[in-house]
């Protein structure tokens, strides 16, 4: 059965580079389950699925990290709109507290991540469920996902959302799910700017639904279940 743990933390930066790491605020055991939350300034001018983050590493060294999704909101201009990107591993080594997950990719300015543990029943074997969703909003709130036509069992479904905004709120999470703790870039106007958000919801069934309440910005949008 999967059971959230913790908050591993979140970090953000507007320094042009190539990486983005986190310095965890826990440690995270080996077994169980990390998601990471990448948001970023897009590089893909249309939008779709990219492959922008080209990977996620950690300071024990030994996990295998996978995405899950990866969406660019493109507004037809690199950093004119928005990227996420979540990843997951089910850990072989621990990583302490105070060590580090980083992703990768090529040089951006505005970006953050944040990460959180769950676990799941020893010997249990995670993939991505059915068909994960995409949503590009254009100045406006994060809208309606469903993720659904899933066989009948206990799912972690996982939205990840990249906003072109230095909105400091936290999300208001749709009905029984769960915000994960994000983080945001600062300085300058709203445009130059980008938050990392993301909710859960351990559920059994077949169909969930994805609808938390946010800022009007330009947003990239995943949603699926592992």
């Amino acid at each position: 059965a999967w059971t959230s743990l913790n908050t591993l933390g979140s970090n953000q930066n507007k320094v042009n580079g190539s990486v983005i790491s986190l310095a965890t605020s826990a440690a995270a055991e080996a077994g169980n389950v990390v998601v990471v939350i990448v948001a970023k300034d897009n590089v893909q001018t249309t939008d779709g699925n990219t492959s922008e983050v080209t990977s996620i590493t950690d300071s024990a060294g030994g996990n295998t990290w996978i995405k899950a999704r990866e969406f660019c909101n493109g507004q037809g201009l690199a950093a004119a709109g928005a990227t996420v990107s979540v990843w997951y591993s089910k850990l072989t080594n621990t990583i302490a507290s105070g060590g580090t997950i980083t992703a990768n990719f090529n040089s951006v300015t505005a970006k953050a991540i944040l990460a959180w543990e769950f676990s799941i029943a020893a010997g249990a074997t995670i993939s991505v469920a059915g068909t994960p969703q995409d949503l590009a909003n254009d100045g406006a709130d994060p809208g309606s996902m469903t993720m659904g036509g899933l066989t009948s069992q206990q799912y972690l479904f996982i939205r990840g959302i990249a906003a072109e905004t230095n909105n400091v709120n936290a999300i208001t999470p749709t009905a029984s799910f769960s915000d994960l703790a994000g983080t945001q870039t600062s300085g300058g106007n709203a445009a130059t700017n980008m938050a990392v958000r993301g909710e859960f919801r351990i559920f059994t069934g077949t169909t969930a639904t994805s609808d938390p309440t946010y800022v009007a910005a330009d947003c990239a949008s995943v949603f699926f279940a592992l």
